[in-house]
């Protein structure tokens, strides 16, 4: 009987390793989380408030091109989406 309670005092162990490591894991993506849940506010700010004014007009001998409104608004866009997706993937993993 000796043998076999040490096998599963073993198993009890393995057991426990492994809803350590699954704490881990959780206790890692809510704090991804909360940096994602960030990040994503600021971005969500500079896409709605913070506009570049684009004009054609010269301003003390300079021209601002369109295409800089276009990139700078394709890239907070693109950085939203990814922000969004890591604090999707962040949640589904903490629930999960």
């Amino acid at each position: 009987y000796q043998e076999q309670d040490m096998r599963v005092k073993q198993f009890m162990l393995y057991r426990e390793d492994v809803h350590d490591l699954t704490e881990l894991t959780t206790g890692r993506m809510d704090s991804y989380l909360l940096v994602a849940l960030v990040e994503l506010g600021c971005c969500l700010d500079l896409l709605v408030h913070g506009v570049m004014h684009v004009s054609i007009t010269e301003q003390q001998d300079r021209v601002e091109p369109t295409w800089l409104l276009y990139l700078y608004v394709i890239s907070l866009a693109e950085a939203f989406v990814y922000l969004f997706l890591s604090a999707w993937f962040a949640i589904h993993a903490s629930v999960a």
